[in-house]
């Protein structure tokens, strides 16, 4: 059979060919990758249930297992299973209130698998979760990673530096000298400290931080938090 025969034979709809072949490893391999892609672009569909359970309950490899906490909800599992996230526990905060989290890339769930914050860590006895004003979709570790998202190479828009006194002080008191004026995705204003990932208010309070979900850096997303806080420099 020539090559081009059997690539007809191996392309079809779910079929993924078996005869060992470097052609039919290598569409294999293609196969497989592209269903991770699609995985992950959509969280998770039903066609991923057999190996969501396969996987998440009733395989006894702990290396291959996904350590879920039996009291997180199943939505919650599912999406991270289609993330690829391998802990997702029961954190308890400062003042004795359970998250649904994931403490590898620090994520704080809703019962739906939306994010809706992270926790902060003052020192080894005082976490605390910082809520978002809106879910957003979970920010895994990879999304966010300097060498993929170049943050020094981002175009901004720098403004009119006109701060507050009071954001100055702040500023000059923790040491920050690169927040400046950005744009957003939307066009929107913020001063931000791109260095620690700071969104400041006015007042010199953090009222949020940037994530970069597109492979293009400069379309930075504002996310803010229900409450402004103290600044937590490099805090993500």
């Amino acid at each position: 059979m020539s090559n081009l025969e059997e690539y007809f034979n191996t392309c079809k709809e779910d079929a993924i060919k078996t005869e060992p072949s470097e052609l039919a490893d290598s569409i294999n391999n293609i196969y497989n990758e592209a269903s991770k892609i699609g995985m992950k672009a959509v969280l998770f569909n039903k066609d991923d249930l057999p190996a969501f359970m396969e996987v998440a309950h009733f395989n006894t490899d702990n290396f291959n297992n996904m350590a879920y906490n039996s009291r997180i909800p199943i939505a919650v599992q599912c999406v991270g299973f289609a993330l690829g996230i391998y802990n997702i526990d029961m954190t308890t905060d400062i003042y004795d209130i359970e998250w649904i989290h994931d403490p590898y890339n620090n994520i704080v769930f809703d019962e739906n698998g939306r994010q809706i914050g992270h926790f902060v860590y003052h020192n080894d006895n005082q976490n605390e979760v910082i809520l978002y004003r809106e879910p957003i979709r979970p920010q895994v570790y990879e999304y966010l990673d300097d060498e993929v998202y170049d943050y020094e190479s981002s175009s901004t828009e720098e403004l009119n530096l006109n701060f507050t006194s009071m954001l100055n002080n702040v500023l000059n008191t923790y040491g920050i000298i690169d927040a400046k004026y950005v744009e957003d995705v939307h066009g929107n204003s913020w001063i931000y400290s791109k260095f620690n990932n700071i969104i400041f208010n006015e007042f010199g309070k953090q009222i949020g931080h940037m994530i970069f979900p597109y492979a293009i850096s400069n379309f930075c997303q504002p996310i803010i938090y229900s409450n402004p806080v103290d600044p937590i420099p490099n805090m993500v």
